[in-house]
């Protein structure tokens, strides 16, 4: 998040509360704070049933913390195998 923003969003009593509330809404399966950068930066492991997904999260995001949001698709082992089974050889 860009660093004047968020020095003011650090400064508002309710932010503690605020951050909870949308990871509460997101419901992230890890969350990790650090710089990103140069700047205040958050990473999240989420488990997206589907695309629209991406809305759900990004959105409270943006608007809470005026960010730039990156979305890294992975896959677990199970998931890999399962893909490469499709492969036509």
């Amino acid at each position: 998040m860009p660093t004047e923003y968020g020095n003011k969003l650090l400064q508002d009593p309710s932010f503690p509360k605020k951050l909870e509330g949308v990871l509460n809404q997101i419901k992230p399966d890890a969350v990790y704070f650090s710089s990103i950068d140069g700047e205040r930066g958050i990473y999240m492991i989420v488990n997206l049933q589907s695309a629209d997904m991406i809305a759900t999260i990004a959105e409270p995001l943006w608007m809470m913390f005026n960010c730039k949001l990156d979305f890294e698709p992975v896959m677990e082992l199970a998931d890999l195998q399962k893909g490469l089974q499709n492969i036509k050889k």
